[in-house]
């Protein structure tokens, strides 16, 4: 054999590697914690289910993730190249055939895997406000008659304006309005697929742009997206977050075009991207690129991405205005709130429990994603002078958000890999291709056993945990809404996040029986349901049978 000699940047490899697995043992701690104090275990007002899912299923997949990160170093530390590599680049119909497979596997997956159930609230509020929409209607309105019941019908985190009797989605309108349109063709559970197919398109054309002397950069990119579970079981789900993923690197796509046709329209994403559900997942991603148009005095294009920006948050501010609520029911219980400081008034200094969650946030962002992702998106980091301007303000924009959300003492409850990242993983994939750009001699190896890994361990197991998670909760709604009866009453208390049960569509006339928690009804609200319509008590013990 020849002679072979190591590649440049062995000591960024190593210390990606040190830091992938570092990351995996603190949660694995914490999770081995939890479980030890019966933290996690499933009790009726005990929001819990962040720490449910963790110990339940991370737990034991962090040991398993840890041993293919081991192998994956053994592999890369390794290999040795006499030789330069050849230049692969995929060609459209590669990258389009990548594109059709991630709809593909994800459209199936809707159904197959998460039942088209929204299962977190988060979910049900953009199916809730698409169906809105398409009604005519911006606010649900609470039928005549039913203005003793109506906290009892509204589900946790659903706005009840009681002076004008209606309800208003929390969130900002563009994912419901894209889930609407959508659903005027009969295709609405498919909303994350798009938004899949989208997301891996836009990111081949964002690493073309980023590294347009390397062939490797748009492969792994589209590889280590296209095999990324987080990735693809998120395009099964209802969540905005694929959305504000794919709207993030179509952004970044038109604003690194050499065209001014592009950074005409990259602004105007912007600004749809601001008014998905929340304006500060775009703003995190879009601000170390804004700021540096300014601090290379590009005032030409600064201006104009200032004047559509501002157009738009001028938009959404009409928009909030207009539906700021004067009270939010949430468990019967009212509160004062504003859409813009409501969220903001609970930011503090990190305590004991946000530090627990980014720990195990941290696990779940190594655990949900492909071996080689975490290696390669260190490595860059480790070589951050090696990056291109653009590259850099990709590590600034995930850097950003990651503190953004330690200061944030709520964990995310719901959601598959670390959600609040989610919107960010183009930027961790975009880096990773970087990384492979400047490491090209020991990625044949390493990509086959990151992606083998990948679609025959992560995702298996992660649409097995995804399934039989969803499937008791969408199991007992559908017997909820199929009662023959014309109100179900739920002991929504004794009933884990039984709450979430309280699902009441928009369309007053739609036959299915209304749900409402029993604990929130008044006497006089009893009695007249009791009197006036045929109603069914349902408890803890009768969902049971559904798991």
């Amino acid at each position: 054999m020849k002679a072979s000699t190591p590649f440049p940047g062995t000591p960024a490899l190593i210390a990606a590697v040190l830091v992938s697995l570092s990351l995996l043992a603190p949660g694995a701690a914490v999770g081995g914690w939890l479980d030890g104090i019966n933290a996690a275990e499933p009790i009726p007002g005990r929001k819990n289910v962040f720490y449910f899912l963790f110990v339940n299923y991370d737990l034991g997949f962090a040991g398993v993730q840890a041993a293919g990160v081991a192998v994956l170093a053994w592999l890369l530390l390794r290999w040795r190249s006499p030789a330069a590599p050849a230049r692969v680049t995929p060609t459209r119909m590669w990258i389009a055939g990548a594109a059709t497979a991630s709809f593909a596997l994800t459209a199936a997956g809707t159904w197959l895997v998460c039942d088209a159930f929204p299962l977190p609230m988060d979910e049900y509020f953009a199916a809730f406000h698409a169906a809105l929409f398409r009604s005519g209607h911006v606010f649900a309105s609470v039928p005549v008659g039913w203005e003793d019941s109506a906290v009892g019908m509204t589900p946790p985190m659903l706005t009840y304006d009681a002076s004008a009797r209606t309800w208003i989605p929390p969130y900002l309108p563009v994912y419901a309005g894209i889930r609407a349109l959508l659903g005027w063709v009969g295709v609405e559970p498919l909303t994350n697929a798009f938004f899949t197919a989208a997301a891996v398109v836009a990111v081949a054309g964002c690493a073309r742009r980023l590294r347009p002397e390397s062939g490797t950069s748009p492969r792994v990119a589209v590889l280590l997206l296209a095999t990324s579970a987080q990735f693809l079981v998120t395009g099964m789900t209802g969540y905005s977050m694929q959305a504000h993923l794919a709207f993030n690197l179509a952004w970044l796509w038109f604003h690194l075009s050499s065209r001014p046709a592009g950074w005409l329209v990259a602004p105007w994403l912007g600004a749809l991207a601001l008014g998905l559900h929340q304006p500060n997942v775009h703003a995190l991603f879009a601000a170390p690129f804004l700021l540096r148009l300014v601090r290379r005095r590009d005032w030409q294009r600064a201006s104009y991405y200032a004047l559509v920006y501002v157009a738009g948050l001028a938009a959404w501010g009409a928009w909030t205005a207009m539906r700021t609520p004067a009270m939010v029911i949430e468990a019967g219980q009212p509160a004062k709130f504003s859409f813009a400081t409501g969220y903001g008034s609970i930011f503090g200094i990190p305590n004991w429990v946000q530090i627990i969650n980014q720990a195990l946030n941290a696990a779940l962002w190594m655990e949900w994603n492909p071996l080689l992702l975490g290696v390669l998106g260190f490595a860059a980091v480790f070589r951050f002078a090696r990056l291109n301007p653009d590259e850099r303000d990709l590590a600034l924009g995930l850097g950003a958000a990651f503190v953004f959300y330690f200061f944030f003492p709520l964990n995310q409850g719901h959601g598959w890999g670390y959600r609040y990242l989610h919107p960010y993983l183009g930027n961790w994939v975009l880096l990773a291709a970087a990384a492979a750009a400047q490491f090209p001699l020991v990625l044949r190896g390493a990509l086959a056993l990151s992606c083998g890994f990948a679609l025959l361990v992560q995702l298996p197991f992660r649409l097995w945990e995804v399934r039989s998670f969803t499937q008791p909760f969408a199991r007992a709604m559908r017997y909820l809404e199929t009662r023959p009866v014309e109100v179900v009453l739920v002991r929504g208390r004794e009933i884990w996040y039984g709450e979430d049960f309280i699902r009441n569509p928009p369309d007053t006339a739609s036959g299915r029986p209304r749900i409402i928690l029993l604990e929130t009804l008044g006497r006089a609200a009893a009695e007249r349901i009791r009197r006036d319509h045929s109603h069914r008590l349902i408890g803890a013990d009768e969902l049971a049978q559904f798991g």
